[in-house]
């Protein structure tokens, strides 16, 4: 669905619970993602988007199988 900003509306508090879940800190996650964990943060709390190639990357880190109900729920 589309958020208020026209944005994509995404299921943050999923892939948080996920994070977690995987035993992966947001530093490792943003290490391995190449993205600082300052700008990782952001994107988890809403505050900016996850690219296309980044959701592609952090699916793969995480063994999501069905992205789509996370980035684009």
């Amino acid at each position: 669905s589309i958020n208020a900003k026209g944005g994509i509306e995404m299921n943050l508090k999923k892939l948080k619970g996920l994070i977690v879940e995987k035993s992966i800190s947001q530093l490792e996650l943003a290490k391995s993602m190449g993205l600082t964990p300052q700008t990782l943060n952001r994107k988890l709390n809403g505050k900016s988007e996850f690219s296309i190639v980044e959701a592609d990357t952090i699916s793969k880190l995480l063994g999501i199988s069905d992205p789509c109900k996370i980035f684009f729920s």
